[in-house]
C-alpha cells in the first residue's frame, strides 16, 4: 500500500519491516497486534489443560479452602469474578483502548474460521470470549488506559485464560440461579455447571450443524413455481424483509453485501490486508481496511454506508447495570467493523458469517424486537409464518418421496399443509369439534401404508435464543398448544374412515400418532414427548428419515 503520509510504498503482507515514518510504523503495528492476540488463542488452545489446571491450583483451590464454610457458593462465585475483573483489570492497565478492541477482530476472525474446520462449538465459544472481553474493556475507567505500545503476547495469554474463566463463572452464576441447582463452592467456580438435559441441548443446539428453516430449497418445479406465485420462496421472504430492513436500520442485507464486497476490492487494490497467521493450505486469516477517507469512492451510497458503520459497527454492548451478568450479552454476533483511528476494518471471513448470521436472524424478527421494539415486529411475523408453511412443505414433499408413504396433495403434485377440511372422492368434513367449533389446521398429515399409521405433524416455528433465559421462556410455549394438537388428533382417530374415503386409503385400522416438529432443538422437547405421549423432533431429525418412523 502507498502510505497516504509520506507516500511510499509498504507491503503488508511481507515479513520484513523496512519503514522510517512513524505512520508506516503504524501500519505494521496493527499487524503485529493482531498477531499477537492470535500466538495468544494457539497458545491458549494448544496448553490449555496446562493454565487451568495451575489457574485452579494457585487461585481456585486456596479460595475454596478458605471461604466454603462462610459464604454461599454463589457469592463465592461472584466473590471469584470480580477478583479475576482485578486481574485482568492489572493486565491490560496502560495499553490503548482502541488496540485492545481491535485485537478482537483476531479473535472473530479465528472463531470463522473453525467453523471451515467443522468446530461449530469452538466457533461459538470463541466469539463469546471475544463478546465478552469487549463488554469487559468498555465496562473499564478510561483513566486505567494508556498509550504504552503492545509488544509480547504474555499478557494476552492470561488475559484469554481468564475472560474464558470469567464466561464460565458467569455463566454458573446466572444458570443456578434460574435453573435452581444446588452447586457447592468448587462446583460453582471450577466446573461449568451441566445436568443431562442441558448436556444434550449443548451437543444438539451447538455441536451439529443443522438444516436452517431460513435456507429451504426445494428441487421440484412444480412446487418452486407454486410457491413463487404466492412469494413464498425464502429469496422472496428475504426480499420483503429486506425492504423492512432499510426502513428500520437504513440498509439492507443486500446492501451490507454490497458494501462488503466494495471495501475488500479497495484494500486488494490498494494492498491493505493483514493477514496475521501462517498459510494453511495456501489461505490465511486475514483483516482488510479501508481509510474513512476512502469511503467516498465506493458505490454505496453515503447514507447508507453511514447507517452501516452506525449499526453493524463492533461497539461494546455493555451499559453498567449488571457487571456480571451483562458481560454475556451477546447481542454483537450479526456485527463485525471494527473502527480504529480513521481505519474502518473487519475480518475477511468472519464479515461474511455475520452478514449470514444477520440474513438468517433478520427474518426470524430475532434482533429486530430488541433494537426497536415491539412496533418493528408485524412484517417479521409474516415471514416466520411463511418460513413456517415452507417446513410444512418440506416435510410433506420428503415423506411424498418416500416409497409406500401417502401425503395428500392439492394439484399438480403440490402437498396439502394447513389442512382445515378433508375433501376429495365426494367427501368435504371440516376439523371442527362435537360444538361445530374450528380446531384449527393440521399442518401435515402423513400416512405410513406400510404400518398403517397416521401421523399429525405439528410444526412449532421459534425464534433462535442467544441466552438459556430466552430458551427458558420461547421453548417452553412448546405446551401451550399441545391439547389443542391432541384434540385434531382425536379428531382423526375418530374420522379416520373420512380420510380413508377422501384420499382412497388401503381399508386398514390405522394407529394415530402426534410428532411435534420445532424449527429448532428445544429444550423442553424430550420432556414434552415423555409427559404428553407424543414424539418429539426437530426439523432437522424428521428430514433425516430414510425409511420408516
Amino acid at each position: 500500500m502507498k502510505c497516504p503520509f509520506c507516500s511510499k510504498e509498504i507491503d503488508l503482507l511481507s515479513e520484513e519491516i523496512v519503514a522510517d515514518c512513524p505512520q508506516c510504523m503504524f501500519f505494521f503495528y496493527l499487524k503485529h497486534t493482531l498477531r499477537i492476540m492470535f500466538i495468544a488463542y494457539s497458545d491458549v488452545e494448544n496448553n490449555q489443560e496446562t493454565y487451568f489446571h495451575n489457574l485452579h491450583r494457585d487461585i481456585y483451590d486456596p479460595f475454596i479452602v478458605q471461604y466454603q464454610d462462610s459464604i454461599t457458593p454463589r457469592e463465592g462465585a461472584i466473590s471469584m469474578g470480580e477478583y479475576i475483573i482485578s486481574q485482568i483489570k492489572n493486565l491490560v492497565k496502560g495499553y490503548p483502548k482502541e488496540d485492545l478492541l481491535f485485537m478482537v477482530a483476531t479473535l472473530r476472525e479465528a472463531a470463522t474460521w473453525n467453523i471451515f474446520e467443522d468446530n461449530i462449538w469452538a466457533s461459538s465459544h470463541l466469539r463469546s470470549i471475544g463478546h465478552i472481553l469487549t463488554n469487559l474493556v468498555e465496562s473499564f475507567n478510561e483513566e486505567l488506559f494508556g498509550i504504552d505500545s503492545i509488544m509480547y503476547e504474555n499478557d494476552f495469554v492470561s488475559i484469554l485464560i481468564l475472560t474464558e474463566e470469567l464466561g464460565k463463572i458467569v455463566s454458573n452464576v446466572f444458570h443456578s440461579k434460574v435453573f435452581g441447582w444446588d452447586n457447592n463452592l468448587s462446583d460453582m467456580i471450577k466446573t461449568r455447571i451441566e445436568n443431562e438435559k442441558l448436556d444434550w441441548f449443548h451437543s444438539y443446539y451447538e455441536v451439529k450443524e443443522l438444516l436452517k428453516p431460513e435456507e429451504i430449497e426445494f428441487d421440484d418445479e412444480q412446487i418452486n413455481y407454486y410457491l413463487q406465485n404466492r412469494k413464498m420462496t425464502t429469496s422472496q421472504i428475504k426480499k420483503e424483509v429486506n425492504g423492512e430492513l432499510h426502513k428500520l436500520f437504513g440498509f439492507s442485507t443486500l446492501d451490507l453485501k454490497k458494501f462488503r464486497d466494495k471495501c475488500i476490492r479497495v484494500a486488494e487494490k490498494n494492498g491493505q490486508i493483514l493477514e496475521f497467521t501462517s498459510r494453511i493450505q495456501g489461505m490465511a486469516m486475514k483483516v482488510c481496511f479501508v481509510f474513512i477517507e476512502q469511503l467516498s469512492s465506493i458505490e454505496v451510497d453515503k447514507e447508507i454506508i453511514e447507517n452501516i458503520r452506525k449499526n453493524i459497527t463492533y461497539i461494546p454492548t455493555y451499559r453498567k447495570g449488571n457487571p456480571l451478568i451483562e458481560l454475556l450479552d451477546p447481542y454483537m454476533d450479526y456485527k463485525f467493523l471494527f473502527e480504529y483511528e480513521n481505519l474502518i476494518a473487519f475480518g475477511v471471513l468472519d464479515s461474511g458469517n455475520s452478514i449470514s448470521i444477520f440474513d438468517n436472524l433478520s427474518v426470524t424478527d430475532h434482533y429486530i424486537q430488541d433494537i426497536f421494539g415491539e412496533r418493528a415486529t408485524t412484517p417479521f411475523k409474516k415471514a416466520q409464518e411463511k418460513i413456517a408453511s415452507l417446513m410444512a412443505y418440506k416435510i410433506a414433499y420428503h415423506f411424498d418421496k418416500i416409497n409406500d408413504y401417502y401425503v395428500p396433495k392439492i394439484h399438480n403434485g403440490i402437498p396439502n399443509i394447513n389442512i382445515k377440511i378433508i375433501q376429495g372422492n365426494g367427501v368435504r368434513k371440516r376439523i371442527v369439534d362435537v360444538h361445530n367449533q374450528d380446531l384449527g389446521d393440521v399442518d401435515v398429515i402423513v400416512v405410513d401404508i406400510i404400518n398403517k399409521k397416521i401421523f399429525n405433524i405439528e410444526i412449532k416455528y421459534y425464534k433462535p435464543s442467544t441466552g438459556f433465559i430466552e430458551i427458558l421462556k420461547k421453548d417452553k410455549k412448546i405446551f401451550e398448544d399441545i391439547t389443542k394438537i391432541k384434540k385434531r388428533s382425536q379428531w382423526i382417530k375418530e374420522n379416520t374412515d373420512t380420510l380413508i374415503t377422501a384420499w382412497e386409503l388401503p381399508l386398514y385400522e390405522y394407529l394415530i400418532e402426534t410428532i411435534v416438529v420445532t424449527a429448532r432443538p428445544n429444550y423442553f422437547g424430550k420432556e414434552l414427548e415423555k409427559q404428553e405421549q407424543v414424539i418429539y423432533k426437530t426439523f432437522d431429525e424428521i428430514l433425516r428419515t430414510k425409511d420408516r418412523m
